[in-house]
């Protein structure tokens, strides 16, 4: 398995991210605004901007911990390492419909740094799922506790049942993945083969990438396996942190109504925000660009005055989105074209780490 990333395709995808971005952003001050929310902007307390940078701050190093947890004992000192590879995920996943770039980012830079591939998608898996688990948890939760500040029905309330849907699917196959690798590559492997039924022109084709997608699940399983055995309390600690980083996005909104000047309900605002990152986790356009500004304009109507909406929603995509895809920007089509850091660090006749390397997770928890 190898990933290779193109700087002209990551420069093509985050121009389409910057377009709709700034038609959503146009969409929604064409819709809300009025002179009152230049004045809404001019009031902004900046104290709370303050206050917002060291939410930052806590997203991205909260992120790279979820990383480094798993990573350690392959990278004794690389949270760096690992704070970049969340910084590429951030990136390319505002690059790439679906936001599925996101783990194909981090897994490159993990294995530029010495992460074999295998433990690369261990780590981006169990991450995912716990990611997966705990939004949904609180989706569910918060609409049978506000069901009556939601609108009866519209568009809203399709868009949050195809959500959950789609987070019930994907939940379920990411566990199956954690808990029956060995039967899910099998399943993989009788669809191959299927499709070269049915398409045999293809079949010795199809047929290489089933021996392919069994042989790398059996070095995943063995690095799953090790979590199960030996670190149990590591995929706790992976759970806490989760909580961590999506509170803390959670906080960033009230962070920006109150430096607007306005006093809503603490709680309130959690959920309304927990219910925003919920329905925006898939969806289609590149970093939900588009979608997150008009979204957040629907959902945020039902709590602030609509003067100061396009103000809150710049600022509350800025701080939890665009500042860190501006990093992993950088971050990233730094090392698109420049040398690995193994390779740059291994005396000459030394080959990097294989896929043999040890397990990712053979900690002392």
């Amino acid at each position: 398995m190898e990933i290779v990333l193109q700087r002209k395709s990551l420069l093509r995808g985050i121009r389409l991210f910057l377009v709709l971005t700034i038609l959503g952003i146009a969409a929604v001050f064409y819709l809300t605004g009025s002179g009152e929310t230049l004045r809404c902007l001019a009031r902004f307390h900046l104290a709370y901007l303050g206050v917002a940078v060291v939410l930052i701050a806590v997203d991205l190093f909260a992120g790279a911990a979820r990383i480094h947890i798993f990573t350690r004992r392959l990278l004794p000192r690389g949270f760096w390492a690992c704070f970049k590879a969340n910084l590429a995920n951030i990136f390319l996943a505002a690059a790439t419909p679906f936001q599925t770039g996101g783990g194909a980012a981090q897994l490159y830079v993990l294995n530029r740094y010495g992460v074999p591939y295998a433990a690369g998608v261990c780590v981006s898996v169990l991450n995912f799922s716990a990611t997966l688990s705990f939004l949904l948890l609180c989706a569910v939760w918060i609409l049978n506790v506000i069901p009556s500040r939601l609108p009866a029905a519209g568009p809203l309330l399709t868009v949050l049942d195809v959500s959950r849907a789609t987070f019930y699917v994907t939940l379920a196959l990411f566990i199956l993945l954690l808990v029956k690798p060995i039967l899910f590559g099998r399943m993989i492997a009788r669809l191959l083969a299927l499709a070269g039924r049915i398409l045999p022109r293809h079949s010795k084709r199809l047929g290489r990438w089933s021996a392919s997608v069994l042989d790398f699940l059996n070095q995943y399983a063995t690095h799953v396996g090790v979590y199960w055995r030996e670190g149990r309390l590591t995929l706790v600690w992976n759970y806490l942190l989760t909580v961590v980083l999506y509170f803390n996005k959670c906080l960033v909104a009230y962070v920006i109504v109150r430096g607007l000047g306005i006093h809503a309900g603490f709680w309130e605002m959690v959920m309304l925000q927990m219910l925003i990152i919920f329905f925006l986790y898939f969806a289609p356009t590149p970093g939900a660009s588009f979608i997150a500004e008009t979204g957040i304009a629907a959902v945020m109507a039902l709590v602030l005055p609509k003067a100061s909406i396009p103000v809150f929603a710049v600022l509350w995509r800025f701080v939890t989105t665009y500042f860190g895809v501006l990093l992993g920007a950088l971050v990233l089509l730094g090392l698109v074209v420049e040398k690995s850091p193994r390779e740059s660090a291994a005396p000459a006749g030394v080959t990097a780490p294989s896929e043999a390397t040890a397990p990712a997770g053979t900690t002392e928890d």
